[in-house]
């Protein structure tokens, strides 16, 4: 039986197919992955995540605003039950900023998977990074 939950919003299903590949390196862990912000809200309603990972530019949003935004809603609903993790193509000091008191780590979308597993395990095991 799975010890952790990661919920993934994300609106690339060829990434999430690609994450998804990725999470299965650990049976401890069970993923789960949503396109849009409305599916996420309802599985955070259904069963809270040990680990919330979203993407900064949902559907074309090309000033990261949904992503940040939501992020910094499920911040202030769910703290401090919630981890939250950025995962984007987009590198933004500014987002960074913005996110800090939010946010447990801050990654880019082109991690190294063995990289990003350990970060992943870390953040899971109560160790909260916020740089890459």
């Amino acid at each position: 039986m799975p010890e952790y939950s990661i919920l993934h919003l994300d609106d690339n299903p060829m990434f999430l197919e690609q994450m998804d590949v990725l999470m299965n390196f650990d049976s401890s862990i069970r993923y789960r992955a949503v396109q849009n912000p409305e599916d996420a809200k309802a599985e955070l309603e259904k069963e809270m995540p040990d680990l919330l990972i979203v993407d900064l530019m949902l559907k074309n949003d090309w000033d990261a605003g949904n992503g940040a935004d939501f992020a910094e809603e499920m911040y202030s609903s769910y703290r401090p039950n919630l981890k939250i993790m950025i995962l984007s193509a987009r590198s933004d000091e500014d987002i960074r900023r913005r996110l800090k008191k939010s946010i447990v780590h801050y990654a880019t979308k082109d991690f190294r998977p063995s990289s990003f597993k350990k970060k992943l395990l870390e953040i899971l095991n109560g160790k909260e990074m916020t740089d890459e």
